[in-house]
């Protein structure tokens, strides 16, 4: 009995052995200590996880690999069990997928709808939120994108929302207020 090792596994020490990235800047990583499948969006956003411990279908013994096939499939090569799993994503995945592409090719009203169909059908994952409201700023449409990055608690695009929703609705109304301020 190894009580290092359990140690590691229950204070949440990961051990990334694989990582593979697709055309649109996704990537996908195996965690060898949790045999589950991480993935990411370029900028570092977890999109989705599967995987675990365990023989069944779904799950794996010591993951050494991973790679995507045919598009969107994610392949696993287990060493234990000298097995290669593929995996098609779900109507949510593909949702996820299509949304993150949509946006990197510049399809930003497609990615939008994607992310709303995702939100549709997980309205807590905060990444669709944040999907939305960078679509939404991209269109101008600053107070609605600031609504969207609120909910999902990222400051970063709230303070660009918020930057240029101010600057449009000073900017329309700075000759009178300098004006004004003249006169006084």
């Amino acid at each position: 009995y190894n009580t290092q090792a359990t140690e590691a596994v229950l204070a949440g020490v990961s051990a990334f052995v694989d990582v593979c990235v697709n055309d649109f800047d996704v990537y996908t990583i195996i965690d060898d200590q949790r045999c589950k499948v991480f993935t990411y969006d370029s900028d570092g956003n977890l999109l989705f996880i599967f995987g675990g411990s365990g023989t069944q279908y779904g799950t794996f013994q010591k993951p050494v690999a991973v790679s995507y096939y045919k598009g969107d499939q994610i392949c696993v090569l287990a060493k234990r069990s000298s097995s290669l799993s593929f995996f098609k994503p779900t109507d949510y995945g593909t949702s996820i997928l299509a949304a993150v592409k949509a946006y990197n090719d510049g399809e930003y009203e497609l990615s939008e709808e994607m992310w709303v169909r995702v939100l549709e059908m997980n309205s807590n994952m905060t990444q669709a939120y944040s999907g939305v409201g960078k679509s939404m700023l991209r269109a101008g449409e600053y107070k609605l994108a600031m609504e969207n990055f609120k909910i999902a608690k990222n400051q970063e695009f709230y303070s660009k929302a918020l930057e240029q929703y101010l600057s449009e609705m000073i900017g329309d109304k700075f000759t009178y207020i300098f004006l004004i301020l003249v006169g006084l």
